[in-house]
């Protein structure tokens, strides 16, 4: 009875492994695609300059209420202390206000930019999907899982041409 628990075992073991091999996995980098589609370098390019233009009109404000701070520190001894108080409240209530509505700013900037990128990975992996099937490939697994494979498995410069092609127009955020 051992004896027949045990080819059992290696049996199922034996067919386990046989049909693992049979399995085609192949591997692609995401990063790389988004970083150098056509279209993931508009989005970045959009979004870099939306952000560049972003910090240009906070530096540009902050200038202002630090001229209108230095002004007021220059009128100090002119000024009654209440006076002096008074004023320098409002310029703190400015600074507040200022911190969080670029505060605000920001964060919708970048939830706008991780909506459209979140797009863009499912248009990916849509042509993925389709690439699999036509591929014949069980599996493909991101490369930032992979410790080390065979290049002949990196299937990344055909998904980027595929994206390339097929990704022209894309919907980004405003």
């Amino acid at each position: 009875m051992k004896k027949f628990t045990y080819l059992f075992i290696i049996l199922v073991i034996n067919l386990n492994f046989t049909q693992l091999s049979a399995q085609t996995i192949a591997y692609a980098n995401i990063d790389f695609i988004i970083q150098n589609s056509e279209i993931g370098k508009k989005i970045i390019i959009y979004y870099k300059k939306k952000n560049d233009d972003l910090i240009k009109l906070i530096k540009n404000e902050e200038k202002e209420i630090r001229q209108k701070e230095n002004e007021l520190y220059a009128q100090k001894n002119i000024l009654e202390a209440n006076e002096f108080s008074k004023r320098l409240d409002s310029i703190k209530n400015k600074v507040n206000e200022f911190n969080k509505v670029n505060q605000e700013k920001i964060k919708n900037l970048n939830t706008k930019k991780d909506k459209t990128f979140n797009s863009l990975i499912i248009e990916i992996k849509k042509i993925l999907n389709t690439f699999a099937q036509e591929k014949k490939i069980d599996m493909i697994l991101s490369s930032k899982q992979i410790i080390i494979g065979k290049s002949n498995f990196d299937v990344t410069e055909d998904i980027l041409k595929i994206v390339n092609e097929k990704v022209k127009k894309f919907d980004i955020e405003k």
